[in-house]
């Protein structure tokens, strides 16, 4: 039988070197993607006009901005591979990578989802496998850590930045949340994923070099609380949302207070505008995420992360004030749901 197919998509906006470097250690691949598709979501094409269509390579000029998701769906509809690599287009892959994450997806058939370890310039870790909160918060795992060698393991999300996904299951899950545009489409794809019954793993051997910084403006504000609310009323059982409501409206509190505080207020304020004109949207894909369900909450909550003082951007004594608190909340749940 010959080896299962791989399709590399990675979504430009820009910076030309980054991207020139990316797509030459996916080039140098010891299992090389047979098909890289770039899809360039900049309104002036910069990388539409400095590549061009070649054998192995497919370059998309995206009429419209439409974000990680959309720019990655557009990607993946012109792959017809076994596998879907989604890289981002400045991370630069170990040449092992794809050996390494294709290894995963072809020992298990029911392996939905590979991550790889994400580093940052100087070797340390930038993400891996990412903590989930019950409240619906994820952070990237381990960040600042010395890098990890270790064997595979089951987790509950990977990063974004570099992932392999079947191309059945991204197919059988409607692939990532478009109307999220930036930011936890690759948290929520993992847990849909992991509701519809199919495992995601984390490959600390194989890796990417990212140069991540958090910090992008105010407005990324309003797609994390955006995206964090809409994946949270989607993926729940009703029953877990109203077991949890009191955890919810606490945290909304709780996230007005830092908004207020760090001036981010309006984007908070616009998230839930956002939300009230996504109805539709979110009303169906509810429908979708609970029809697909093999797998109940209890299970899931039961890997989720009650504490957040682990996360680099929310550690200090506030953090460790709640987090107590927020874990005992998580296992009171999972006595309610079982």
């Amino acid at each position: 039988m010959p080896p299962a197919t791989i399709t590399a998509v990675t979504v430009a906006h820009g910076n030309a070197a980054g991207l020139a470097s990316g797509l030459e250690a996916l080039r140098c691949q010891t299992r090389a993607p047979q098909h890289i598709v770039v899809v360039d979501n900049h309104p002036e094409q910069f990388a539409a006009a400095a590549l061009s269509n070649s054998e192995g390579l497919t370059v998309i000029a995206n009429p419209a901005n439409t974000g990680y998701g959309g720019g990655n769906a557009l990607g993946a509809a012109a792959a017809g591979s076994d596998y879907l690599l989604f890289v981002n287009p400045d991370a630069v892959a170990d040449r092992e990578l794809c050996a390494q994450l294709a290894r995963e997806l072809d020992e298990g058939d029911d392996v939905a989802i590979v991550g790889a370890q994400v580093l940052l310039p100087d070797g340390r870790c930038n993400a891996g496998d990412n903590p989930l909160h019950f409240i619906g918060l994820s952070w990237s795992g381990r960040y600042g850590s010395p890098r990890e060698d270790g064997d595979a393991r089951d987790t509950l999300a990977v990063s974004g930045a570099c992932m392999m996904v079947r191309a059945s299951s991204f197919r059988e899950l409607d692939g990532f949340s478009l109307p999220y545009f930036l930011y936890c489409e690759d948290t929520d794809l993992c847990w849909r994923a992991r509701l519809a019954g199919q495992r995601v793993r984390f490959v600390p051997r194989a890796t990417v070099i990212h140069d991540y910084e958090f910090n992008r403006g105010l407005a990324k504000w309003r797609y994390l609380e955006r995206n964090r609310l809409l994946m949270v009323l989607a993926n729940y059982e009703s029953r877990t949302l109203i077991f949890a409501l009191p955890a919810l409206i606490i945290t909304e509190f709780g996230l007005w207070a830092v908004a207020l505080k760090d001036g981010w207020a309006a984007q908070k304020g616009s998230s839930y505008v956002d939300i009230v004109r996504l109805r539709t949207w979110l009303r169906r894909q509810r429908n979708h995420v609970q029809g697909r369900r093999a797998v109940s909450d209890a299970v899931i909550l039961d890997e989720m992360a009650g504490r957040l003082d682990s996360s680099p951007l929310m550690s200090g004594s506030a953090a460790r004030l709640v987090s107590g608190g927020y874990e005992r909340y998580r296992r009171y749940l999972l006595r309610a749901l079982r």
